[in-house]
């Protein structure tokens, strides 16, 4: 006897139920207990809670994803690029209110505004992202939820991921009478990660350590950068802890199948172990911005605040090439309306000049023409006004045409432009 699993036309997806499985992306126990999670058609009956909770998590990654623009957007697209700009930096990147207020240059009421209106366009998605998928066994869900877990990394603070997962393991670590002592590093580091996946990892490494203190335990959890990787360590005093509990060998396969490695190294720093596990540096690229509105350099200075990017600012158009040749940026950001030169003049002169011309060239204007910043050579065609999320897609497609040695958009550069300094 076969039973009756819902369809489509048997499916109503609410922007609250949504919203509650969204809101507990990363908890596993709490989103298999949210309504979507008991979905029949969402997952099949019989589930553990790690299943349900992966099935969930997975379908509304591919949801988020799907409202993903394919291509930069048009005036009339800027509703559905911000639902998926909103989505990503409150509940994949884990951004706060203020924080994402702050990236997108808009008040805090307009983020909740565009959430709710997000919430509301993810739900009516959901109905036809997927069928039930045959469940894995239990011997290799937890692995099949790890490989699920590789979404777009990002660059963060460190200092301020580790102060994060500590608040969240404080309660935990008063009620056992451990101590918490953390040591930032000696200067800001900015790490590259997938910032939820990565505190999830830190909670669950700090909670399986706590459990096994007694009051009076000391936990020491320091970070110092070491080249390009930045080390956090964390080690006991007075405590003789089992490293290999189960709850922290899960914690440590996260931290091996997102490639980030973790050893443990005894008897250092007066600390009877410490468990080490390296970070990747972010390394600052350079962006040159050639835009005479401060207003609008000052934005784009926001944007690129803790994306792995620098802006370096030319107001003079006809410095242009001279700051490109002694900075030999990464990207360039091209404005076109400028009173002393105009960018398809700057365009020109940069594809002609030997040194420069394989530098990837943005043009971002009110002047919309990609099919001519193609032709003479530019990599993307950016619409003004730019938001954050557009500025650092075109930043990822172009630097890595430009690290795979292609040149702009251009198979040769265009005929010589007037000579500017």
């Amino acid at each position: 006897m076969s039973s009756h699993k819902p369809s489509r036309d048997d499916l109503i997806i609410s922007a609250v139920d949504v919203r509650a499985a969204l809101e507990h992306l990363y908890a596993n126990v709490e989103l298999a207990q949210t309504p979507l999670a008991h979905s029949g058609w969402v997952v099949e009956a019989g589930a553990t809670v790690l299943q349900r909770a992966q099935a969930v998590r997975s379908l509304l990654l591919d949801a988020i994803e799907a409202l993903r623009p394919v291509r930069p957007l048009q005036a009339q697209q800027q509703g559905s690029g911000r639902s998926y700009e909103v989505l990503s930096l409150r509940y994949v990147s884990c951004l706060s209110i203020d924080e994402i207020a702050e990236r997108l240059a808009v008040g805090s009421r307009q983020v909740y505004r565009d959430l709710r209106r997000a919430e509301e366009e993810l739900a009516a998605l959901l109905p036809g992202q997927r069928r039930p998928a045959p469940l894995p066994s239990a011997a290799t869900a937890f692995q099949a939820e790890l490989a699920a877990l590789a979404r777009p990394q990002d660059q963060m603070d460190l200092r301020t991921l580790l102060e994060s997962a500590l608040g969240t393991v404080r309660a935990l670590a008063q009620h056992k009478g451990v101590e918490l002592h953390f040591v930032p590093p000696t200067a800001p580091v900015t790490v590259t990660v997938t910032p939820g996946i990565a505190q999830e990892m830190l909670i669950q490494i700090l909670s399986a350590l706590i459990q096994q203190c007694t009051a009076g335990h000391v936990l020491v959890v320091r970070c110092r950068r070491a080249g390009e990787v930045a080390e956090v360590r964390i080690g006991e005093v007075g405590a003789a802890l089992a490293w290999d509990n189960p709850l922290l060998q899960n914690a440590l396969l996260m931290a091996q199948m997102l490639e980030m490695g973790a050893s443990l190294q005894p008897k250092t720093n007066g600390l009877e172990r410490e468990l080490v596990l390296p970070f990747a540096v972010a390394a600052l690229r350079t962006l040159l911005v050639v835009e005479d509105n401060p207003g609008v350099t000052e934005l784009y200075q926001r944007y690129l605040q803790g994306s792995g990017w620098r802006a370096a600012i030319v107001t003079q158009p006809g410095e242009t090439v001279q700051a490109a040749r002694e900075l030999q940026p990464d990207a360039i950001l091209l404005d076109v309306l400028m009173p002393e030169v105009d960018g398809w003049t700057l365009l020109q002169a940069l594809r002609a000049t030997p040194d420069l011309a394989r530098i990837p060239v943005m043009i971002c204007s009110v002047i919309n023409d990609p099919e001519l910043a193609q032709a003479l050579g530019a990599s993307a065609a950016l619409p003004k006004p730019l938001s954050r999320l557009e500025l650092l897609d075109a930043l990822a497609r172009v630097s890595r045409g430009y690290s795979a040695g292609a040149p702009g958009a251009a198979s040769a550069p265009p005929s010589p432009a007037p000579h500017l300094r």
